[in-house]
């Protein structure tokens, strides 16, 4: 355990620290006891090390870990005033904070609030509240492991790329903490993202998709799935569509990248001319109806009638074939691109999908293109294979 030491006169624990401040080099190091005795497998490692000249850290006990995160902690937090001159505002709780943050950021989109509120609340759960500069980076593991848990947010437990998501966020606040003076640095761990491979829908289950909805009495439900299919736009961008973007004279479309808040060209190729025709397409106004986000549940709930589950407590429609697993609409972005990797050059794969940077595409579809190249590659050769099988003319062949 680095920093604990053990004295042969002393039945406690002591910890050697560094004075950063301190003018003198010499009196920089200094040793602190710790009110926690030496367990007895530390007291034999420590004979050990002095008899033998050995140098195997000390093992310690939860108490003592617990201990020492808190004086380190302490430790930061003074060093911080002395060398910076300003004290440490300790009676701010990250809910305080975090509503000082939201005045001097009025911009804020709401679902950035959202998550926000979100992450602090899970914050307050996990831990009872204190000042921010008492949060220690073992508090923050325990948030963390909080959100692993089941609990009334999740049933079973936050996903990693949630988790990744609350934790980049609450390490942005904490951030403002820093440049405020109300902590000396940011404890927050962040969760890495899970990766991002996509997830298309097999061919099989996207034709009982498609073939479901095209049948459905709701006909902008169908409409919006496929418009999803023949674009690859994010599910929440395609709400913000606009008629007036639509060309059909120099065939093209006008999509918004809702990631980036930009938008980009996007070519009005046959299927998706004749859906937009189909609609009924209009001078001006949201392509659309749906208002919220939240009106999209449609597509999870009749995700579940595929999958053999009642809607709405009603039974489920006879003769509805069913699909191997449930979908979400993000899925049918991954469908659209993923059929286009597999005929297409990656460059042109990146403008449709309107990508920042080639290496997103390549990370996210380049083994698709590869698969594709392999089958070609192994077809070629098997075609040769059974070519040179085959008797050339006037050969005699041995039926025996």
């Amino acid at each position: 355990m680095k920093g604990v030491v053990v004295l042969p006169n002393s039945p406690y624990y002591y910890y050697r620290f560094y004075v950063k401040h301190e003018t003198d080099p010499k009196k920089r190091r200094k040793l602190s006891p710790v009110k926690i005795e030496v367990t007895k497998e530390d007291r034999r490692i420590y004979e050990n090390n002095r008899k033998n000249g050995t140098k195997i850290p000390y093992r310690g006990n939860h108490a003592l870990k617990i201990k020492l995160e808190g004086f380190r902690h302490a430790l930061v937090n003074r060093d911080f005033e002395v060398l910076t001159g300003s004290q440490i505002r300790t009676k701010l709780t990250p809910e305080a904070g975090k509503n000082e943050y939201f005045n001097i950021k009025p911009d804020l989109k709401p679902s950035t609030i959202r998550i926000y509120n979100h992450a602090i609340s899970i914050l307050n759960e996990a831990i009872k509240p204190k000042p921010i500069c008492d949060y220690t980076a073992a508090d923050m593991g325990k948030y963390v492991e909080y959100m692993k848990q089941p609990h009334k947010k999740a049933k079973e437990g936050f996903k990693q790329s949630s988790m990744s998501i609350i934790t980049m966020h609450l390490s942005a606040i904490w951030n403002y903490f820093v440049k405020q003076k109300y902590c000396a640095e940011n404890v927050v761990l962040i969760v890495k993202p899970p990766a991002a491979l996509p997830h298309p829908i097999p061919e099989p289950d996207l034709k009982i998709i498609k073939e479901y909805f095209e049948k459905s009495a709701h006909k902008e439900w169908n409409y919006y799935v496929k418009f999803l299919l023949y674009t690859g736009i994010r599910p929440a961008a395609a709400l913000e569509q606009l008629w007036e973007w639509v060309d059909f004279n120099e065939k093209t479309i006008m999509l918004f990248n809702q990631k980036s808040s930009s938008y980009f060209f996007f070519p009005l190729y046959t299927d998706l001319e004749k859906l937009l025709k189909e609609m009924g397409p209009k001078s001006s106004g949201k392509m659309f109806s749906f208002k919220t986000y939240d009106s999209l549940k449609f597509f999870p709930r009749h995700m579940n009638v595929l999958m053999g589950k009642k809607l709405n407590g009603k039974d489920d429609p006879k003769g509805v074939k069913r699909i191997s697993t449930k979908y979400s609409l993000y899925n049918l972005r991954d469908s659209f691109a993923t059929g286009m990797a597999s005929k297409m050059d990656m460059s042109f794969v990146r403008e449709l999908m309107n990508h920042s940077d080639d290496r997103v595409t390549r990370k996210h579809y380049a083994a698709v293109r590869t698969n594709v190249l392999m089958q070609k590659i192994d077809g070629k050769l098997e075609a040769e294979t059974e070519q040179k099988k085959q008797p050339e003319e006037g050969e005699k062949v041995d039926k025996n």
